[in-house]
């Protein structure tokens, strides 16, 4: 004689602080056959797709690799700048007062910008002194020739005087 299981076939997927019967946000994902084996169901407010197990797997794989793509699309600073300044102009205030807030942080964006970019060379530089001086201390201890010392005290020099010019 035959005696009842209990199989899962069928599970909702919901925010833990909604009713997981109705609701525009639930999915009910099935694993249903029609004879030609099985494949899943996910279906939301009576909309229905079926992914064959074979795919869901590089559906999944795609799909995460599109959300790590979109979660570094980022605009260019340039362009946002630029955007701020449109809204500036565009927006109707009857005091004004929001397009020089927007106006000044495009501003401000553009001076920190430019401080960044000035500190990011400047970091360059003394990345540059460092790897002169490394140079000399390898010498140093190595014992090589005065020349290659003085070599790389010229080196420096030259680095210090170019920065001077900047």
């Amino acid at each position: 004689m035959s005696k009842y299981i209990t199989s899962v076939v069928s599970t909702v997927v919901h925010m833990d602080d909604r009713n997981p019967i109705f609701g525009d946000e639930i999915i009910t994902v099935t694993i249903d056959d029609e004879a030609c084996g099985g494949y899943i169901v996910l279906t939301q407010n009576d909309q229905t797709i079926k992914i064959d197990p074979d795919e869901l797997q590089l559906i999944t794989k795609t799909a995460m690799k599109m959300l790590a793509q979109y979660k570094n699309m980022r605009s260019e600073t340039e362009t946002i700048i630029g955007a701020l300044r449109v809204l500036a102009q565009d927006i109707q205030s009857e005091d004004g007062v929001s397009n020089a807030a927007i106006a000044e942080a495009a501003d401000r964006m553009e001076e920190l910008c430019s401080e960044l970019l000035f500190q990011k060379r400047l970091a360059e530089k003394y990345v540059g002194a460092g790897e002169i001086c490394a140079k000399i201390y390898i010498a140093r201890n190595i014992s090589l020739s005065e020349k290659d010392v003085l070599s790389a005290l010229v080196e420096i020099d030259k680095f210090y005087r170019e920065e001077n010019h900047n």
